[in-house]
């Protein structure tokens, strides 16, 4: 039996009308359609004053504003079963702070891929 691979999405996400928010749909649409053992979710981003009723893919939001909620989103991912985390964003989506503790926060035992950037790296934190 073959484990399922699954997939953690970082961004903004529909309902939300952002181009990131479209594409990141699109992105797991197309990931989690090439095979029955890719599973997807999503962790959404979100402004202060925004509330949505999200798709059931969406197991976490981040308020983006709030540093407490990067720390437990960290933990989130660093607890879930994810093999693979996408982050979809633009820098404006991350404010101050928050900006820099993406930038420096590792993600333990996960393949983490930001296409913005266009790099991977694994555990490292780089």
């Amino acid at each position: 039996m073959n484990k399922q691979l699954k997939v953690l999405f970082i961004g903004t996400y529909v309902p939300k009308e952002c181009g990131i928010a479209t594409f990141t749909f699109d992105l797991l649409n197309s990931v989690s359609g090439v095979h029955d053992d890719i599973h997807c979710e999503v962790i959404a981003l979100n402004d202060p004053s925004e509330t949505y009723n999200y798709p059931e893919e969406v197991v976490f939001q981040i308020e983006r504003n709030k540093l407490e909620d990067y720390h437990r989103a960290a933990d989130f991912i660093n607890q879930s079963d994810a093999d693979i985390v996408c982050l979809q964003h633009e820098f404006g989506l991350f404010l101050g702070k928050c900006r820099r503790l993406y930038l420096h926060s590792p993600f333990r035992n996960k393949q983490a891929c930001d296409y913005y950037n266009a790099y991977c790296h694994q555990g490292t934190g780089t």
